[in-house]
């Protein structure tokens, strides 16, 4: 088994769910570029400032306009020149996000550069209905057994939980996570933070 000792997607994980309604950059033309691209909410900013530690104990933190405003900021720096490159050269390398390819490679929190689990479009033809339904989690936990792999996440759009988990079928070659599958034309991207101009201070990283 695989873990951090220290990251707990309930004590290090925000306790309130993702604004849906939430959208990062506004009216500003970034914003308006990305809106097709980045699915609803803030997930991936809150998944960004859990895993390096930018808030502190996130788990006592209320919604307040500054926290939203400081994780719009952190949800769209996956549009970095470097953060798209990485995605891009990641996304062909493992053929549209093949889950193979994602659990030899994971690096969960506490690494010293832990991967961003970012759900989107493999190389089938629901490419666009995909890519808009994209999500973010936060893997911290790995466990083996046989022909299966479970990466326990925090999810911000199921704050408070441990019993979140990606299912990877090894002998088939498929994953599963809630409406996030493979035969439903999803791969899967690890972002490393370091491609986001993040630095992890979380405990252990």
């Amino acid at each position: 088994m695989k873990r951090s000792a220290d990251f707990d997607p309930v004590r290090h994980g925000f306790a309130f769910r993702n604004p849906l309604g939430a959208k990062p950059g506004g009216e500003s033309v970034v914003g308006r570029l990305a809106a097709p691209f980045i699915g609803r909410g803030l997930c991936f900013g809150m998944v960004v400032a859990a895993l390096s530690g930018s808030v502190g104990d996130a788990s006592r933190l209320e919604p307040t306009p500054s926290l939203i405003d400081h994780l719009s900021r952190l949800h769209l720096k996956q549009f970095r020149p470097p953060a798209l490159v990485a995605v891009a050269r990641y996304w062909l390398r493992s053929r549209g996000g093949g889950p193979e390819f994602a659990v030899r490679r994971l690096r969960v929190a506490g690494s010293t550069d832990p991967h961003i689990v970012c759900f989107g479009p493999d190389m089938s033809l629901n490419f666009l209905k995909c890519a808009g339904k994209s999500h973010a989690v936060a893997p911290y936990r790995v466990e083996r057994s046989a022909g299966e792999v479970r990466v326990f996440v925090y999810d911000p759009n199921r704050p408070q939980s441990r019993d979140r988990c990606i299912v990877f079928d090894t002998g088939r070659g498929t994953f599963s996570y809630e409406g996030f599958t493979s035969e439903r034309g999803f791969g899967l991207v690890l972002l490393p933070l370091s491609a986001l101009g993040v630095v992890s201070r979380f405990p252990g990283g």
